[in-house]
């Protein structure tokens, strides 16, 4: 019997294009070709990006990664000190805080156990902005 795919990912970006948005309409061109669920990636960083992929690309859904190491609150629409900082309308900055979401990955890594090696990537990109903003102002006093 011969197997069909179920879904199909796509980020049609290349691995050092990763910091650019993915060409969208790419990605709308093959939902458009295709009788199957689209996982569409690219860069989404913040909730309206989330929107705004999927009605310019017609996907079913969206994944992401590195946005969601950096800000693991992306889908609840908090956004990142960086956008805190630049003060955007819609930003939920007052309520907040990678320190207290890396306190909180680390009590989920003693629950489910992860290489030191790969925890020590995840909270050097969950702060690694908030480190950046926070030199920042320092330097500015």
């Amino acid at each position: 019997m011969p197997v069909a795919p179920f879904w199909l990912s796509m980020d049609e970006r290349e691995k050092d294009q990763k910091k650019i948005r993915a060409n969208w309409e790419a990605i709308w061109a093959v939902r458009n070709a295709v009788r199957i669920p689209i996982l569409a990636n690219g860069n989404t960083r913040h909730l309206d990006d989330v929107q705004s992929c999927l009605e310019a690309t017609g996907a079913d859904s969206i994944l992401s990664a590195g946005s969601l190491h950096e800000n693991p609150a992306l889908f609840a629409g908090f956004r990142t000190a960086e956008w805190a900082v630049a003060g955007e309308e819609g930003s939920e900055d007052g309520k907040f805080d990678q320190a207290e979401l890396l306190a909180e990955y680390l009590k989920l890594c003693e629950q489910y156990p992860l290489s030191w090696r790969m925890i020590r990537a995840h909270e050097h990109t969950m702060l690694g902005e908030w480190f950046r903003i926070q030199l920042q102002l320092n330097l500015k006093r």
